[in-house]
């Protein structure tokens, strides 16, 4: 089951939202139903502190017999996050985070960070925006269709250091180490002609970002 969390993040391109929520339980983090409003699409379930939906917004929602959970002001967590555990505590195998970058970047490094908790989970998730894909990488192997979405294929480590080979990329590398404090493995591309690429994580953890540009 596949839970989509839409958080209050820059405005996404429509084209991403409806591509993302196909098939899936709509979840949004308080402000990130603004991303919906335009599309009129109804989300599944609306949570938050509602700091940042003026009254009248959240009487239409409530109206049109939304699911709401409201929490107080003063918590231990962000709207995204508690949205995120909630998905987590309904039983949904594969999370998807939209709009969860924006101009706050306390709050866009935490969302980042919280792919790790889901990854800690075993769930599988990732985040979106209007330009990225990212995921959060232990030891493993990670494919990669080709997608005209996202050109280029990065590695920005989490842990000190990380060792990783890859498969059917411009770049190739076997048990490459990279350092946190590095940018070595920034801007890989997919082999042309190849229909899908391999990253192996052999030690450490890192997030895995595909890029537009």
């Amino acid at each position: 089951m596949k839970a989509t969390v839409i958080s209050g993040g820059k405005k996404l391109d429509p084209t991403i939202i409806k591509r993302e929520i196909k098939n899936s339980y709509i979840i949004c983090a308080d402000s990130g139903i603004k991303n919906l409003r335009d599309l009129k699409i109804k989300p599944d379930l609306l949570l938050g502190d509602f700091d940042s939906i003026e009254d009248l917004d959240r009487k239409k929602l409530e109206d049109k017999e939304i699911e709401i959970l409201k929490f107080p002001k003063e918590k231990d967590g962000t709207d995204t996050e508690m949205a995120l555990e909630e998905a987590i505590k309904r039983g949904f195998d594969q999370i998807t985070i939209l709009a969860m970058s924006g101009t706050r970047l306390d709050h866009t490094l935490a969302n980042l960070f919280l792919l790790e908790k889901i990854y800690n989970k075993k769930i599988k998730a990732k985040a979106v925006d209007n330009n990225n894909e990212i995921i959060f990488a232990g030891p493993g192997q990670y494919i990669f269709k080709k997608d005209e979405n996202y050109k280029y294929i990065s590695l920005v480590p989490v842990s000190e250091e990380v060792i990783f080979s890859t498969e059917n990329m411009a770049y190739e590398v076997k048990s490459l180490l990279i350092k946190r404090e590095t940018s070595r493995a920034i801007s890989n591309e997919m082999k042309k002609g190849k229909e899908a690429s391999k990253i192996i994580i052999e030690k450490g953890k890192t997030f895995i970002i595909r890029s537009v540009d």
